[in-house]
């Protein structure tokens, strides 16, 4: 039976900031891959028709980077000034006038420019890798991964992605909107507990302060004094980590809980419930 996966990226709270040019080519594209040992593929890429070179394909790079020797070789560190301080080699973001993946071309894509230890890590063991392609390259595409016939097709779309390091930044650096008002995330169902946090010498702890009678909470058997270490998966030392770990919970959805409960670690399942 035929192997395929197709991979679907949906990052709708970042789609609302920068926007970056549409796909050149018109059809779709099959491209070649090597599946690494480690489960990792690579693909062929040219930058402004410098190439090929051989770059990770990642679904979960947010961001694409080539190091500082294609960066030289393709001509991207022109007008770049050098740092007085540049981790792994960092000089900067620059944009690509044309990033093409086998025959697949698409126009100005940002790429960080940067001597990443991963990629360095994996050029030593498996020959000469250059970087990642990312999100702002593979995002303009529905893209169909063929594990069989060890090949990736690009098929453009209509979606623009957005800057998602700059997202990112500002979401980081500025906990207010537009007009002023603090934000606030909100989960989509009741759960029916209250938290406090306190100061512990091991770090910043959430602890219950209240769970209502009757509701998910208290069915679920979460206790007043439980001290909540993780929420489907995902660590709640703080107010703000609580409430992003159930930012996405939705009506009748389950959601796992990880407490502390007089020096035992319990997991419970708790049933999100509809209302405000």
């Amino acid at each position: 039976m035929k192997k395929t996966i197709i991979v679907v990226l949906l990052i709708a709270c970042l789609s609302s900031h920068v926007r970056a040019e549409a796909p050149v080519a018109s059809a779709a594209v099959t491209v070649p891959f090597t599946l690494l040992k480690t489960g990792h593929m690579t693909v062929p890429v040219k930058l402004n028709g410098k190439g090929p070179y051989t770059l990770i394909f990642d679904t979960g790079a947010p961001m694409s980077i080539v190091n500082n020797r294609l960066a030289r070789d393709a001509g991207l560190l022109k007008d770049k000034p050098v740092a007085l301080f540049a981790p792994f080699g960092s000089r900067g973001e620059v944009k690509v006038k044309d990033f093409e993946v086998g025959g697949q071309k698409a126009a100005d894509v940002k790429v960080a420019i940067m001597d990443h230890p991963t990629v360095e890590l994996f050029s030593k063991h498996f020959g000469p890798i250059d970087g990642i392609v990312g999100f702002p390259f593979f995002a303009r595409y529905k893209v169909t991964v063929d594990y069989q016939k060890k090949t990736l097709t690009f098929e453009p779309g209509t979606y623009n992605p957005p800057d998602v390091m700059q997202a990112m930044l500002r979401a980081i650096l500025s906990p207010e909107s537009a007009d002023g008002a603090v934000r606030v995330v909100s989960g989509g169902a009741i759960l029916g507990f209250g938290v406090n946090q306190e100061n512990r010498t091991s770090g910043p702890a959430l602890v219950v302060d209240r769970v209502y009678l009757g509701g998910p909470a208290d069915i679920g058997g979460l206790k007043k004094g439980d001290h909540l270490t993780l929420v489907n998966k995902r660590w709640t030392d703080t107010p703000a980590d609580l409430l992003e770990a159930l930012s996405t919970i939705k009506p009748n959805g389950a959601v796992q809980v990880e407490v502390e409960r007089m020096g035992k670690t319990m997991t419970l399942e708790l049933l999100g419930a509809a209302g405000l």
